[in-house]
């Protein structure tokens, strides 16, 4: 997401021509004398500084940005192509490709970007499309993809056309979009390049029209805020010039330093006030601002309470990286992240699910909101859920219960065991005892019977003794 700087309407500089920079910048702008430019931080996409940016344009060989890429998206670079005279027939600056000649398309590829070739363009275009008017189709239609409103190409090379135009602004959107191919951004920052030979031609060494790559010579010293340097502008990394006699000086540039990627478009200029109006609006870019990282991908973002979740809470993260442009002396205190996650999140939550969002502000000035992300997923819990209790801790409580009264079960059950064999011992112990007592009264019975019996005897052979005598 791109922030939006509070921005201030500065210095009339001609008439009809203002140029926009931020209230943050601690230092004047510099001499620039283009007709158009645009400052552009390349990671968060922010316009630091520009002046006449939508004003349509020339853009002269900074044409080429657009046709290199489509070359590389869309050509085999591995292979080889026979050129045609459509493209000997080219004029302006050229490699001098001959009708005919089988030329490798990485070469031509480095060499149109290096020496800005034109009869190079037109050789890519047709290899990659089979008619220069085919790919002319690629390359308004890769415009209008990357919201360029103010653009029409009539040609591959930009020779100078009535109908083939485009400004500051889209210049950069072009320009960032092929920066992010590690193929263009090779070859865009080769200072010198050697062709292959082939089957017409002997080899070939281009040198990079870019003199902010590597040019320390006297004769190309540029005065910039009334200090004379040299062209060669450390961290340079690209990208591409331009001059017709309509256009004029034509420059898209980009350096990096200290993790901070700038991207420079220049149309209007002069031959050289293109590289010193470069160098100046970089300069001013790298002196007042800095690209900084105030988000991680994945940042732990604390915690949030679930409703009727298998969990009482789930983790929360931030979602992208965010980078900022910041003033270069801005302290990390001037940075404040404020969230904003509701009380209770209802199950179920998927893993990487928004569920709030976080605002950054920047001293005080709302930079803008992004995404919190849930951490894991959560289902939906059980019934005790409901009063906030946890799937885990409630099948605790439910085993712990089940154990109670699986105990009492048991306890009552050996109970009543219990009573059952002491009452059966009860019951035991007094039939024995009646047993018992039935023994011992019937013994004591016999034993009375017997004793009667004895007396009984005793008498009756008493009173038979008597009978005899």
């Amino acid at each position: 997401m791109k922030r939006f700087l509070v921005l201030l309407l500065a210095v009339l500089l001609m008439a009809g021509c203002i140029e926009t920079v931020p209230v943050s910048a601690a230092t004047k702008l510099p001499n620039i004398i283009a007709e158009a430019y645009i400052l552009v931080d390349m990671t968060t996409g922010e316009v630091l500084a520009e002046k006449n940016s939508e004003e349509k344009l020339y853009p002269a060989s900074t044409t080429k940005m657009m046709t290199a890429i489509l070359a590389i998206e869309n050509l085999d670079l591995n292979a080889t192509w026979t050129a045609d005279a459509e493209v000997y027939a080219t004029g302006g600056s050229r490699l001098t490709i001959i009708n005919s000649e089988v030329c490798s398309n990485r070469d031509v590829l480095y060499a149109t970007m290096v020496k800005s070739a034109n009869d190079g363009a037109v050789y890519l275009a047709k290899a990659t499309a089979g008619t220069t008017e085919k790919f002319l189709e690629m390359m308004n239609a890769k415009a209008a993809e990357l919201g360029c409103v103010n653009t029409h190409f009539s040609n591959p090379n930009g020779l100078h056309l009535e109908d083939h135009y485009s400004c500051a602004a889209d210049l950069s959107k072009i320009a960032l979009y092929c920066m992010k191919n590690e193929t263009f951004r090779d070859v865009v920052r080769t200072s010198s390049y050697t062709m292959a030979a082939t089957n017409l031609s002997t080899e070939r060494t281009v040198q990079n029209t870019n003199l902010l790559l590597y040019d320390c010579t006297e004769s190309n010293r540029v005065v910039v805020n009334g200090v004379s340097r040299y062209c060669k502008y450390d961290g340079c990394i690209g990208v591409k010039t331009g001059y017709t006699p309509e256009a004029q000086g034509c420059l898209v540039s980009a350096a990096e330093r200290d993790g901070t990627s700038l991207l420079c478009v220049v149309l209007k200029s002069s031959t050289m006030g293109r590289f010193s109006d470069s160098i100046g609006l970089l300069d001013w870019g790298f002196e007042n601002f800095k690209t900084e990282k105030v988000m991680d991908s994945g940042r732990d973002m604390g915690t949030a309470n679930m409703k009727k979740g298998e969990v009482k809470t789930v983790g929360l993260v931030s979602d992208d990286d965010v980078t900022l442009t910041l003033p270069a002396n801005a302290s990390s205190n001037l940075i404040q992240i404020e969230t904003n996650v509701p009380d209770q999140i209802p199950a179920p939550v998927s893993k990487g699910q928004q569920v709030g969002t976080y605002t950054i502000y920047e001293g005080g000035i709302e930079i803008g909101t992004y995404p919190i992300l849930a951490a894991a997923d959560v289902a939906e819990g059980g019934f005790l859920s409901r009063f906030g209790v946890e799937d885990a801790v409630a099948h605790k409580i439910f085993t712990i219960v089940g154990i109670v009264i699986g105990s009492i079960l048991f306890l009552g059950f050996a109970f009543v065991m219990t009573m059952h064999y002491i009452s059966v011992q009860k019951k035991k112990k007094k039939a024995a005892a009646k047993a018992r007592r039935l023994a011992e009264k019937r013994a004591a019975e016999e034993a009375r019977r017997a004793e009667w019996m004895n007396r009984f005897d005793s008498r009756y052979q008493l009173n038979s003794d008597r009978d005899r005598k």
